[in-house]
């Protein structure tokens, strides 16, 4: 016996009343029950999983150019765009005899990388000219769970190239530095390049490195890659002065495939780097989480045979 029934047409709960109920409207009640229930997960499993990459913050690039010593840096800064270089390429000149050329360059093609290049030149008696670029990228990954595993801390491999390159003479002096950061997995690879012209000279720092680490699932690091540079020339009553300088970096990261519940997991990376689609284990549990809700569809006419 149960002291409240529930309206067919209306769902108003009908108070003071009593009803005796068969076994068969028990079964349909706790039918229905469970159907609610299977909904919700329905929901978390469709749209949840499908979601879990936009918890991961934009990427975002940063540009910078400068022309002579004094002269106020030009500035770009803005999330990146997939599949995309964006550049800053001038040259000119800071007097007669005095030229600089440069570009400084953000791509997120894959691999992401990256680069700058800068040249001054001037001839006996010019005055002084000099270029100054830098490029950066800063992103974000995180290691995903996409199917149960009795862990949660994944082992990663991340390989990353940084080369600085820099040669001058006469009067030329010419800087480059190259970086790959991973703060919080404490990795960080810098390499620099200085030549002085007095003599004459090249300067070349190239790299590879292989990290291993790890990360929580859950966890969003942050991942930096820096290319910068400056040349300067100056012309002496005698001779003049050239120099120049270029910067890479570009990283690569991965799952260990060597660990054994590799593929219960996947990278996410910031949505913006590329073309958003779900890994496909997301696509299978979304699938699931589907199902279910067409499973709960489907029963609709029985719990209305019930509830009859």
């Amino acid at each position: 016996m149960y002291p409240v029934q529930f309206s067919k047409l209306s769902g108003e709960i009908l108070r003071g009343q009593t009803i005796k109920t068969t076994d068969s409207n028990r079964h349909g009640r706790a039918l229905i029950s469970l159907t609610k229930a299977a909904c919700c997960i329905g929901l978390i499993l469709a749209f949840a999983c499908l979601g879990l990459a936009d918890s991961v913050p934009l990427a975002t690039y940063s540009l910078s150019f400068q022309a002579g010593p004094t002269a106020p840096p030009q500035v770009i800064s803005n999330p990146v765009v997939p599949d995309t270089v964006a550049s800053i390429i001038q040259s000119g000149g800071l007097g007669s005899g005095a030229q600089y050329t440069g570009k400084a360059l953000a791509s997120t093609f894959t691999p992401l990388f990256v680069n700058v290049q800068g040249e001054a030149d001037a001839v006996p008696s010019a005055p002084l000219t000099s270029v100054a670029l830098a490029s950066t990228i800063v992103y974000y990954f995180q290691v995903e769970q996409t199917a149960p595993a009795p862990v949660d801390v994944v082992p990663l491999l991340i390989q990353s190239n940084v080369e600085a390159d820099a040669g001058a003479a006469g009067d030329g002096v010419a800087n480059a530095a190259a970086a790959f950061l991973v703060p919080a997995l404490n990795i960080s690879h810098p390499v620099t390049a200085l030549c002085n012209g007095i003599d004459g000279c090249t300067s070349s720092s190239s790299m590879s490195f292989n990290d291993s680490a790890s990360a929580t699932a859950g966890q969003n690091i942050q991942v930096q890659i820096v290319a910068s540079g400056d040349a300067g020339a100056f012309g002496a009553i005698v001779v003049g002065g050239h120099a120049t300088f270029q910067a890479i970096a570009d990283p690569s990261i991965q799952i260990d495939p060597s660990f054994a519940f590799a593929n219960d997991f996947a990278l996410a990376f910031s949505p913006n780097l590329t073309s958003s689609v779900p890994e496909p284990s997301s696509i299978a549990l979304s699938a699931t989480g589907l199902l279910v809700l067409m499973g709960v569809l489907s029963s609709s006419g029985l719990r209305r045979r019930f509830e009859d």
